[in-house]
């Protein structure tokens, strides 16, 4: 089967409840308007009733019927090619949801580890401290099993003419011939001890559950994908849909959670004949994707930490990082802040994983000293400076690998020196793989937990604590080191040709704000001085609200709120407190998921709901903002231009092509109104660049760009897939300009840190050199001149804040 062509550019839809697959297909005439070449679905599997996001899978072998089912795929396929477009699917292979819905967990639970779907989830059946061998422990009660049982919480019903366990709205199955007989407690407890599953309360035995979890959910459980069967099992829909022609690439969640990666890839090249895949992978500064592994690229998070650096202006940030020094009474530095993070989700969230960790170790080394290991094995997930290392399912792990995992030992021994020696040996066996299936497995979980522990110690806490760049913190891009110069970007941007099939996105359903929310935070380091004095001043109008009526209940809900005042602006209440709820959740500080302090949510309540009420603090906030909508602006169009055309495929998130100010999830999927944007895409096709700036609120300039530049990569395919090389830039404002050429046929020209630019005067004669030959404007058909040499950049970017040229046929470059 030929390999369909690789996308042009792909567009993001996030399926639920507010848009199924028909939904969809009434979108696809505006995208393919907008020039996108394929649509980017979330996960359109059965899912847990009502998701909004699609993971938490129920069955992989069935269209959510929610959406619509197999009819409405078909129909979306229709329309799809009825506009040559393809279609990139969102796979979820480490996990599906532990829920009486999916089939694949109902028969484990009632059949046991030797029925059909035995082999399918990544459970420990040794047993523990709870629950004998051959038992899963579902700690899933809000009371203890006998309190359940006794007050008839725990019940048995019927369902769809299966007797059943019920609690509340759960449902658990019985092993056959194992039903209670009569209401008598003393027979439902008997009838629970024959189950392959023990019940208990979540509370204290949260640190006890059986299976592997995606993260720390519960009710997410890992899937033993590495399986040859299981693979086929759970992946026979997506193969029909890419072999039929239904879905043309391919995006893989969460490959590290796997337990082989690499494998996992070879299967599915083999199982699709290669189709386009990307995978969700967050690369650590310096880090490249393991070589020989079978895919086109990532999901783009390490280009959109390149663009993001490169808009921040690392001469304001030791003012940003001295003003939350100053607010908040803390030192800690982002690197402490990382560590600290992940020492505590290991400690809070993580235990199952530790204490799993703990028992292969100590049976692997053959010692005895358990406390010993614990702190060495828990030093050595801390230690580790990315998600996870790769070994091969059995033997030595390569040079480069090993020394990523020497490294981490080094910082473990730092951390825990009087386990130096059992650090040691760890790592020496983990590098070795060691001799026996214990140490295998060992090697195996330790990389699956290491990523699991990263995400949570690191995007979900680290950055909701560490909050003195905020435009800079987000999935995959660290806030610190805050910046790069040129010449890092353009070795970067080179770098990442060596993956052009990859995508480029710079705002994501994982983002923790938006691209456009990002782009006007990041103008706040070259307004120090001036965001320094609001911030004091709203602080100290913070103060003045009665205690237990508003005042900040800390430092930090109160910093938070005022950055959540000018990234998330225009912004309401109910945004703003979702917003700030989940913040300090995630920070883990005075509250969160597992442990909520009611008295201390309450005062964040009412600090924001003062504050909202404020009205001379909201006018302010609105005045500050509209201060830095220009440069922010100038900084989003910046990013639409880079992602367009650095190497790899530019990834548009639905609604970002105007301006949208979205906070953290469920906040950026909230509803899109696309009539909107077919409207002004209607209006801005025969507008010139000189109508649309400065742009007037509504977006124009930033759809505008997106088409245009949509139209030029469909028209220069070549192109994009070509060399990337830096254009040289002479004046006293060169560090202010990014310009570069794609395989001889456009360049893009971006400018950077705008307030500081006009505060030096702008341009002052600065020049851009061009490749040879005459060089027409891409960006603007109707107003647009022709240019060649050397240029003037007041010139270039006289009508408009970014230009894209694309070389007039002639004589090829010389």
């Amino acid at each position: 089967m030929p390999r369909d062509p690789e996308p042009a550019a792909t567009y993001r839809l996030q399926l639920g409840p507010d848009r199924d697959l028909d939904g969809a297909a009434a979108l696809v005439p505006y995208l393919a308007a907008l020039g996108v070449s394929h649509l980017y679905l979330s996960p359109l599997f059965e899912a847990v009733p009502g998701s909004t996001h699609g993971y938490d899978v129920t069955d992989p072998t069935r269209v959510r019927a929610e959406l619509g089912g197999r009819p409405a795929l078909d129909r979306l396929r229709a329309v799809l090619d009825d506009h040559r477009m393809g279609l990139l699917l969102d796979i979820v292979p480490n996990h599906q949801a532990a829920h009486a819905d999916n089939p694949m967990w109902w028969s484990l639970l009632r059949d046991g580890p030797e029925g059909p779907a035995g082999a399918v989830f990544d459970v420990d059946w040794r047993g523990g401290p709870e629950h004998p061998a051959g038992t899963m422990l579902l700690p899933v009660l809000g009371e203890p099993l006998e309190e359940a049982v006794a007050s008839g919480a725990l019940r048995v019903d019927t369902h769809g003419g299966e007797v059943v366990l019920r609690h509340h709205r759960q449902r658990f199955p019985l092993r056959p011939g194992s039903a209670p007989v009569g209401s008598d407690p003393d027979a439902m407890l008997c009838s629970l001890e024959q189950q392959w599953y023990r019940l208990a309360d979540w509370r204290t035995h949260a640190d006890e559950v059986s299976h592997r979890r995606f993260f720390d959910v519960d009710d997410l459980v890992g899937v033993r994908v590495e399986d040859a069967d299981v693979f086929e099992r759970t992946h026979a829909l997506v193969i029909d849909l890419v072999r039929s022609g239904v879905v043309q690439g391919l995006r893989v969640d969460h490959i590290d959670g796997l337990a082989d990666p690499a494998g996992y890839l070879e299967r599915l090249a083999a199982a699709t004949d290669g189709v386009w895949v990307v995978v969700e992978k967050i690369l650590e500064h310096g880090e490249r994707l393991p070589p020989g592994w079978l895919v086109d690229g990532t999901t783009g998070y390490e280009v959109g930490a390149l663009i993001s650096d490169l808009l921040h202006d690392p001469q304001g940030a030791s003012g940003l990082e001295a003003l939350f020094a100053e607010v908040t009474g803390s030192d800690r530095r982002w690197p402490d802040e990382v560590t600290r993070g992940k020492q505590d989700v290991l400690d809070r969230l993580f235990r199952p994983e530790h204490r799993r960790l703990t028992r292969l170790a100590t049976a692997a080394l053959g010692v005895v000293d358990e406390a010993a290991v614990s702190d060495a094995i828990g030093a050595l997930v801390v230690g580790l400076d990315r998600y996870r290392t790769y070994p091969p399912p059995s033997g030595p792990m390569s040079a480069a690998e090993a020394g990523v995992l020497l490294a981490a030992a080094d910082r473990a021994r730092a951390t825990a020196v009087d386990r130096a020696t059992c650090i040691d040996e760890l790592a020496a066996l983990l590098v070795d793989g060691g001799g026996d299936a214990a140490g295998l497995e060992l090697r195996r979980r330790y990389n699956q937990a290491t990523g699991a522990v990263t995400a949570k110690g690191v995007e979900d806490t680290a950055l909701y604590r560490w909050a003195a760049l905020p435009g800079a913190g987000d999935v995959g891009a660290p806030p610190h080191p805050l910046g790069r110069s040129l010449s890092e970007f353009h070795a970067g941007a080179e770098r990442s040709t060596s993956w052009p099939g990859g995508l480029v996105a710079t705002s994501t359903h994982d983002s923790k704000r938006s691209e456009d929310a990002r782009a006007r935070l990041a103008v706040l380091g070259e307004v120090g001085e001036e965001w320094s004095t609001v911030v004091r001043r709203w602080f100290g109008r913070l103060a003045e609200y009665p205690p237990g009526e508003g005042a900040p209940p800390d430092a930090l809900a109160a910093l938070v709120l005022v950055q959540t005042l000018v990234g998330g602006w225009p912004l309401d209440e109910e945004r703003a407190q979702g917003h700030l709820a989940k913040s300090m959740r995630e920070a883990k500080l005075a509250t969160s998921w597992t442990d909520p302090d009611e008295r201390y949510e309450r005062a964040v309540e009412a600090m924001v709901a003062a504050a909202f009420g404020d009205r001379a603090l909201m006018a302010e906030a609105a005045s500050f903002v509209e201060r830095l909508e220009v440069p922010s602006r100038v900084n989003s169009l910046a990013e639409v231009l880079l992602k367009m055309t650095l190497p790899g495929i530019p990834d548009l998130y639905q609604g970002n092509e105007l301006w949208r100010h979205d906070l953290t999830d469920p906040d950026n999927r909230r509803p899109v109104d696309f009539e909107r944007r077919r409207e002004l895409l209607d209006g801005v096709r025969s507008a010139g660049a000189g109508s649309l700036w400065p742009d007037d609120g509504s977006g124009r300039a930033k759809l505008w760009l997106c088409w245009r530049a949509l139209q030029v990569r469909g028209r220069h395919p070549d192109a994009f897939i070509g060399r990337y090389a830096a254009l040289p830039v002479e004046g006293e404002a060169a560090d202010h300009l990014v310009a570069f050429v794609r395989g001889d046929q456009v360049v893009t020209v971006v400018p950077r840190f705008p307030v500081r630019l006009e505060r030096d005067g702008g341009w002052r004669g600065t020049t851009i050199r061009l490749p040879a030959g005459r060089w027409a404007d891409g960006l603007d058909e109707i107003d647009g001149t022709d240019h060649d040499g050397v240029v003037a950049v007041a010139e270039l970017l006289r009508s408009f804040p970014v230009a894209l040229l694309v070389r007039r046929p002639g004589p090829a470059a010389g």
